[in-house]
C-alpha cells in the first residue's frame, strides 16, 4: 500500500480545473504521467488483489484525486497562508478558474454576474478586490458546492470498495490515505 500512498499523494499535480462550461471537466497535466487512478489501480494490482477489484481501485482513486483536487482548490482561496505557504486568496489574484469560482460563475445569482464582472477587469487586483471576489464566490455557492462535490466524491469511492473483503490492514492504510488527501479543510 506505500507505493499507492505515494502515487496518490502526486495526484494534487495531474489535473487543474478550466473553465470549459462544467467544473468538473478536468484536463491532463502534460508533463505529469502519475494519475491517481492508474496509481490506486496498479497498487492494487501490485498488493494482489483480484482482478475483479482492478477497476472499482482505479475508480476509487480517480474519486480521491478529484476530491483532493477540490479541497485543494478551496485552500487557494481560503487557506490559511500558514498552511499553504500562499496568502489568502491567491488563486483568485492569479484568475484561476478553479472549482469554487466555476461553481460561483455557473450559480446564476447576482453574486455570479457581479463576479464575473470583477474578473473580467483588467489589470492586477488589489487586495480590496480579491477580497470582494472572495465574498462573492462565497456568496454564490463556490465553497458550498465545491466541499459538497469533495465529500460526495469521498463517499463514492468508499462505496466501490466498502463491499469488498479488503485485509483489514489494507482497509486501514486506504483510510488512512483518504484522511491525509481529504481533511484538510479552510
Amino acid at each position: 500500500m506505500a507505493f499507492l500512498s505515494k502515487a496518490v499523494e502526486k495526484y494534487g499535480d495531474v489535473f487543474r480545473m478550466r473553465l470549459l462550461g462544467n467544473p468538473l471537466v478536468m484536463l491532463n497535466h502534460p508533463d505529469h504521467v502519475h494519475r491517481a487512478d492508474y496509481a490506486a489501480k496498479y497498487g492494487a494490482e501490485y498488493g494482489s488483489v483480484p482482478t475483479a477489484w482492478l477497476d472499482r481501485f482505479e475508480a476509487f482513486g480517480d474519486h480521491l484525486g478529484v476530491a483532493f483536487q477540490l479541497i485543494d482548490d478551496v485552500l487557494g482561496i481560503w487557506g490559511d497562508p500558514a498552511v499553504t505557504g500562499k496568502p489568502v486568496g491567491s488563486d483568485l489574484r492569479a484568475r484561476k478558474k478553479s472549482a469554487p469560482v466555476v461553481a460561483a460563475l455557473k450559480a446564476g445569482t447576482a453574486a455570479s454576474d457581479r463576479l464575473d464582472r470583477l474578473d473580467a477587469t483588467p489589470g492586477d487586483l488589489t487586495d480590496h478586490q480579491v477580497a470582494v471576489l472572495t465574498g462573492l464566490v462565497e456568496d454564490a455557492g463556490g465553497r458550498t458546492w465545491t466541499l459538497a462535490e469533495a465529500d460526495r466524491r469521498i463517499a463514492a469511492a468508499w462505496e466501490l470498495l466498502d463491499p469488498l473483503d479488503l485485509d483489514p490492514v489494507a482497509r486501514q492504510g486506504l483510510v488512512d490515505l483518504t484522511t491525509a488527501l481529504t481533511a484538510r479543510r479552510a
